[in-house]
Protein backbone atom coordinates (compact mmCIF):
# COMPACT_ATOMS: atom_id res chain seq x y z
CA UNK A 1 0.00 0.00 0.00
CA UNK A 2 1.45 3.36 -0.99
CA UNK A 3 1.88 6.16 1.54
CA UNK A 4 -0.78 8.18 -0.27
CA UNK A 5 -3.27 5.29 -0.20
CA UNK A 6 -2.55 4.58 3.47
CA UNK A 7 -3.01 8.25 4.36
CA UNK A 8 -6.31 8.40 2.44
CA UNK A 9 -7.53 5.27 4.23
CA UNK A 10 -6.45 6.69 7.60
CA UNK A 11 -8.28 9.95 6.92
CA UNK A 12 -11.39 8.10 5.75
CA UNK A 13 -11.48 5.99 8.92
CA UNK A 14 -11.02 9.02 11.19
CA UNK A 15 -13.67 10.98 9.25
CA UNK A 16 -16.23 8.16 9.24
CA UNK A 17 -19.35 8.87 11.27
CA UNK A 18 -19.63 5.61 13.18
CA UNK A 19 -21.75 7.03 15.95
CA UNK A 20 -24.95 5.13 16.48
CA UNK A 21 -28.32 6.50 17.38
CA UNK A 22 -29.04 7.11 21.02
CA UNK A 23 -31.48 4.76 22.72
CA UNK A 24 -34.34 5.88 24.95
CA UNK A 25 -34.90 4.12 28.26
CA UNK A 26 -37.70 4.68 30.75
CA UNK A 27 -36.50 4.97 34.36
CA UNK A 28 -39.65 4.86 36.53
CA UNK A 29 -37.65 5.44 39.71
CA UNK A 30 -36.65 8.87 38.37
CA UNK A 31 -39.93 9.47 36.54
CA UNK A 32 -37.81 10.19 33.45
CA UNK A 33 -36.97 8.87 30.04
CA UNK A 34 -33.21 8.95 29.61
CA UNK A 35 -31.02 8.62 26.56
CA UNK A 36 -28.11 6.21 26.27
CA UNK A 37 -25.30 6.36 23.75
CA UNK A 38 -23.05 3.52 22.64
CA UNK A 39 -19.62 3.51 24.26
CA UNK A 40 -16.67 4.84 22.29
CA UNK A 41 -13.44 2.84 22.19
CA UNK A 42 -12.07 4.87 25.10
CA UNK A 43 -15.31 4.48 27.07
CA UNK A 44 -15.24 0.74 26.50
CA UNK A 45 -11.65 0.55 27.77
CA UNK A 46 -12.63 2.49 30.90
CA UNK A 47 -15.62 0.19 31.43
CA UNK A 48 -13.62 -3.02 30.93
CA UNK A 49 -10.89 -1.88 33.33
CA UNK A 50 -13.51 -1.08 35.98
CA UNK A 51 -15.36 -4.33 35.22
CA UNK A 52 -12.21 -6.38 35.78
CA UNK A 53 -10.79 -4.36 38.71
CA UNK A 54 -12.09 -5.61 42.04
CA UNK A 55 -11.61 -2.21 43.71
CA UNK A 56 -13.56 -0.30 41.03
CA UNK A 57 -16.11 -3.02 40.39
CA UNK A 58 -18.11 -1.96 43.45
CA UNK A 59 -19.30 1.09 41.47
CA UNK A 60 -19.60 -0.63 38.10
CA UNK A 61 -23.24 0.38 37.54
CA UNK A 62 -22.50 4.05 38.27
CA UNK A 63 -19.39 3.94 36.09
CA UNK A 64 -21.36 2.36 33.25
CA UNK A 65 -24.18 4.90 33.62
CA UNK A 66 -21.71 7.79 33.55
CA UNK A 67 -20.33 6.50 30.25
CA UNK A 68 -23.65 6.12 28.40
CA UNK A 69 -26.15 8.64 29.82
CA UNK A 70 -26.50 11.49 27.36
CA UNK A 71 -28.89 14.09 26.01
CA UNK A 72 -31.00 13.34 22.93
CA UNK A 73 -28.13 14.51 20.70
CA UNK A 74 -25.65 12.07 22.24
CA UNK A 75 -23.75 14.59 24.37
CA UNK A 76 -22.52 13.03 27.62
CA UNK A 77 -24.27 14.17 30.81
CA UNK A 78 -21.72 12.88 33.32
CA UNK A 79 -17.99 12.49 33.82
CA UNK A 80 -15.88 10.25 36.03
CA UNK A 81 -16.17 12.92 38.75
CA UNK A 82 -19.92 12.20 38.93
CA UNK A 83 -19.53 8.48 39.66
CA UNK A 84 -19.61 8.83 43.48
CA UNK A 85 -22.86 10.83 43.28
CA UNK A 86 -24.37 8.43 40.73
CA UNK A 87 -23.44 5.45 42.91
CA UNK A 88 -25.78 6.83 45.59
CA UNK A 89 -28.80 6.73 43.24
CA UNK A 90 -31.32 3.90 43.53
CA UNK A 91 -29.85 0.56 42.57
CA UNK A 92 -32.89 -0.47 40.55
CA UNK A 93 -32.54 2.62 38.34
CA UNK A 94 -28.81 2.05 37.81
CA UNK A 95 -29.48 -1.62 37.14
CA UNK A 96 -31.99 -0.72 34.39
CA UNK A 97 -29.25 1.28 32.67
CA UNK A 98 -26.67 -1.47 33.26
CA UNK A 99 -29.03 -4.09 31.77
CA UNK A 100 -29.83 -1.88 28.79
CA UNK A 101 -26.11 -1.47 28.07
CA UNK A 102 -25.81 -5.22 27.68
CA UNK A 103 -29.22 -5.93 26.13
CA UNK A 104 -28.85 -3.22 23.49
CA UNK A 105 -25.17 -3.89 22.79
CA UNK A 106 -24.01 -0.43 23.89
CA UNK A 107 -20.76 -1.91 25.22
CA UNK A 108 -20.20 -4.14 22.23
CA UNK A 109 -19.88 -7.86 22.72
CA UNK A 110 -16.56 -7.88 24.57
CA UNK A 111 -17.96 -7.92 28.09
CA UNK A 112 -20.58 -10.50 27.19
CA UNK A 113 -17.85 -12.71 25.70
CA UNK A 114 -15.73 -12.31 28.85
CA UNK A 115 -18.67 -13.32 31.05
CA UNK A 116 -19.35 -16.36 28.87
CA UNK A 117 -15.68 -17.33 29.04
CA UNK A 118 -15.64 -16.93 32.85
CA UNK A 119 -18.80 -19.04 33.18
CA UNK A 120 -17.38 -21.75 30.93
CA UNK A 121 -14.11 -21.75 32.90
CA UNK A 122 -15.98 -22.16 36.19
CA UNK A 123 -18.11 -24.94 34.74
CA UNK A 124 -15.07 -26.72 33.32
CA UNK A 125 -13.25 -26.26 36.63
CA UNK A 126 -16.14 -27.78 38.59
CA UNK A 127 -16.35 -30.67 36.10
CA UNK A 128 -12.64 -31.32 36.55
CA UNK A 129 -12.99 -31.23 40.34
CA UNK A 130 -15.83 -33.75 40.16
CA UNK A 131 -13.79 -36.03 37.92
CA UNK A 132 -10.77 -35.84 40.22
CA UNK A 133 -12.87 -36.79 43.22
CA UNK A 134 -14.02 -40.04 41.58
Amino acid sequence: MSKQTAKALRNAILAADDSADVVELEIPEWNKTVHLKPMSGGDLDTYEIAYNDEAQCKNIRAIAASLVLCDKNGEALFTAKDVPALSKKRGTALNRIFQAIHDKGLAGSVVQAEKKSETESKETGSELSSEQET
